[in-house]
């Protein structure tokens, strides 16, 4: 693992467990997010990053966990979660690891704001060089989050 995938690891299960109470662990196989419902729709928060050094940072899950996360962050259930709330919180937690991975890049950096997409039955595919991606699951459900750099 490199030193980027250990803190992206780190920020990430640090970040959703103290924001949405939600115990995540590195999935060391892998696998893909959306392979476990190969049908449902995946979301993907992505947030710049511009400077001196220029990329991004993307969380791809399935909407199944991006509404836990919202229904845990807004304190509301699962159902109750609207579009809105689902882009919200994803593009949250996708703000504050870029913010935490942006303190180890060189200076100056500066993030966007979050930018969140849905793939119905698509496969998420970076439009940036993948430099680093990280497996999670979460709750049952796998994730990936994956620092992106221009060429």
């Amino acid at each position: 693992m490199n030193p980027q995938a250990k803190e992206i690891t780190q920020f990430t299960e640090s970040i959703w467990s103290s924001m949405l109470g939600l115990m995540v662990q590195e999935n060391l196989t892998g696998g893909d997010a959306m392979e476990s419902c190969p049908s449902e729709t995946s979301y993907v928060a992505t947030v710049g990053i511009s400077g001196e050094w220029n990329g991004a940072i993307s969380v791809e899950c399935s909407r199944t966990l991006a509404a836990r996360a919202a229904a845990a962050m807004f304190q509301i259930t699962p159902a109750e979660v609207s579009d809105e709330d689902l882009a919200d919180s994803l593009g949250e937690m996708a703000n504050m690891i870029g913010g935490n991975l942006k303190a180890l890049l060189p200076a100056p950096s500066d993030l966007s704001l979050p930018k969140v997409e849905s793939f119905d039955g698509e496969k998420f595919k970076p439009t940036l060089s993948v430099i680093t991606q990280a497996s999670f699951e979460c709750e049952g459900e796998a994730f990936k989050v994956y620092l992106l750099r221009q060429a």
